[in-house]
């Protein structure tokens, strides 16, 4: 995994989920959706906890 893998989580993340994640975050989903795409863990269900949310990148007026 590369940082741009993380940075493109994160954004994903934003962008299809609505929730904003941090880089380290955007790394362990990044991960998370490997595992995920295991044949070994077809039909399994997949948890994976935030530590923080970016709330510094929402403005809020």
């Amino acid at each position: 995994m590369t940082d741009e893998d993380a940075y493109e989580t994160e954004r994903l993340s934003a962008k299809t989920g609505g929730i904003s994640v941090g880089i380290s975050s955007g790394a362990a989903l990044w991960a998370a959706i490997k595992v995920a795409k295991r044949a070994e863990n077809a039909g399994k269900n997949l948890l994976l906890f935030f530590n923080h949310l970016d709330f510094q990148k929402i403005k809020i007026n």
